[in-house]
C-alpha cells in the first residue's frame, strides 16, 4: 500500500512538472510566432511548420501522462461532428499549403457524444500522420457507414507492420526510414479511442496510402430516439395546459397556494407522462 501511494505521488509530481513545462514552452513558441508574423517566405513557412510540430509534441507528452492519471478529465457532451473535424483540419492548413496537398472532405452531418479535447487529439494525430507520410496527392475525410475515415495517398504501411502499429513504441519499416517517428502517436490514439468508446483500425498498401477508420456507432446521437423525445416534448406542451385547466391547476391557485400548485403540477406532469408513454407504446 505504501509503495502504491509512493508511485501515485511520483506520477502526480511528474504530471505537475510536465504541465508546468508545457505551459512554459508556449511562451517562446508564441514569441517566435510573433516574430514571424507578416513574413511569407519559404524559410518563415518552414519555421512556422516546425513551431506547430513542437506544439504538437508538447501536447503529446501531456496526453501520454494524463492517460494513466487518475484525475483524467473526460467531459462527454453532444457535439456536431463536422465542427470538430473542421477544427482539427484548420490547424493543419499551413501544412497542406506547404506540401501542396489536397483535402477532399465530405461532411459527416451527424452529432456525436464525446469529449471535444480528446476526440480532437485523435483526429489531429491521424491527420498529422497522413500529411507527414504523404508527398503527392492529398488527404480524404469521409464516412463509411458509422465509420469516419481518414485516407491518404502516402507511402503506406507494410503488411507485416499493420497488426502492431498501435503498440507503444512500435515504428515498423516506416519509422525505421523516418527518424521523426516515435511510435507513440498511434498508441495514444488507440488508448484514447478505447476510453471514448470508439473503435479504430487501419488498412494500407505500400506505395498507395493508408486508411484509418474511427467507428463512431457508440457515440452517434440516436436520431430515432431524438425524434421520439421531440415528439414526446411537443405532446407534453399540448396536453399540460389543457389538463391543468380541466383539473383546476390555474394561475389563481399558484398565487393563493404556491405549494399546493407545485404538488398538483408534479402529479399532473406524471399523469401526462403516463399518457404519452402509453401513446408511444401503442404506436
Amino acid at each position: 500500500a505504501e509503495m502504491l501511494c509512493d508511485n501515485k505521488r511520483k506520477l502526480r509530481d511528474t504530471v505537475e512538472y510536465y504541465t508546468l513545462w508545457a505551459h512554459q514552452i508556449k511562451t517562446p513558441i508564441a514569441s517566435m510566432k510573433l516574430a514571424l508574423e507578416g513574413e511569407d517566405t519559404p524559410l518563415s513557412r518552414r519555421l512556422n511548420s516546425d513551431l506547430f510540430r513542437i506544439e504538437q509534441y508538447a501536447e503529446m507528452v501531456m496526453t501520454y501522462l494524463r492517460l494513466d492519471f487518475e484525475n483524467t478529465d473526460y467531459v462527454l457532451k453532444e457535439h456536431d461532428a463536422d465542427s470538430l473535424i473542421k477544427k482539427a483540419v484548420k490547424s493543419f492548413s499551413g501544412e497542406f499549403i506547404n506540401k501542396r496537398l489536397s483535402l477532399d472532405y465530405s461532411p459527416v452531418k451527424t452529432s456525436i457524444v464525446t469529449d471535444e479535447k480528446w476526440f480532437c487529439f485523435v483526429l489531429e494525430q491521424l491527420i498529422s500522420n497522413a500529411i507527414k507520410y504523404t508527398n503527392d496527392g492529398g488527404v480524404k475525410i469521409y464516412t463509411k457507414g458509422s465509420a469516419l475515415c481518414i485516407e491518404d495517398s502516402g507511402i503506406g504501411i507494410a503488411k507485416e507492420d499493420l497488426p502492431r502499429i498501435f503498440e507503444r513504441g512500435y515504428t515498423g519499416m516506416t519509422g525505421r526510414n523516418d527518424r521523426r517517428s516515435s511510435g507513440i502517436g498511434l498508441y495514444l490514439c488507440k488508448r484514447t479511442c478505447k476510453n471514448l468508446n470508439i473503435g479504430i483500425k487501419a488498412s494500407s498498401k505500400v506505395g498507395e496510402g493508408s486508411v484509418f477508420e474511427l467507428d463512431l456507432k457508440e457515440t452517434i446521437k440516436n436520431r430515432d430516439c431524438q425524434s421520439v423525445d421531440e415528439a414526446a416534448n411537443r405532446r407534453m406542451e399540448l396536453l399540460m395546459p389543457k389538463l391543468a385547466r380541466d383539473t383546476g391547476v390555474t394561475e389563481r391557485l399558484k398565487a393563493s397556494d404556491p405549494m399546493a400548485w407545485v404538488r398538483r403540477m408534479n402529479a399532473l406532469k406524471a399523469q401526462v407522462e403516463e399518457i404519452i408513454l402509453h401513446e408511444l407504446i401503442m404506436e
